[in-house]
């Protein structure tokens, strides 16, 4: 896998890794959370008519998930982020891993 860009985003991925590897549970998923929020803690919206995506993560943050993501078997969103944002659920910035697209929705 590529490393973060930071010295803290690289620590984050090793701890993660470690407790993935010392999860020994097989009746439980196990789960991490991650997300991007502006310093007011919003999440972004939908783009507008512009077609501007507001991007709330850097280069050294999206390098750390993509190392995350790489590291799971299944990366779940909900149906606001399928329908508003179109994201590929993919691994590439990391050398390694592909983990599975979940998207949740409301019925």
């Amino acid at each position: 896998m590529s490393a973060p860009t930071s010295a803290s985003a690289q620590a984050l991925v090793d701890d993660v890794a470690a407790r993935i590897a010392a999860h020994d549970d097989v009746t439980r998923p196990f789960v991490t959370l991650s997300w991007a929020q502006s310093l007011d803690g919003s999440m972004a919206n939908a783009p507008e008519a512009s077609g501007e995506r507001l991007m709330l993560s850097g280069s050294a943050s999206m390098a750390m998930t993509h190392g995350l993501r790489a590291m799971h078997d299944a990366i779940l969103v909900g149906r606001g982020t399928v329908t508003g944002d179109n994201p590929r659920l993919t691994v590439r910035l990391a050398a390694d891993g592909s983990a599975v697209d979940v998207a949740a929705a409301q019925q």
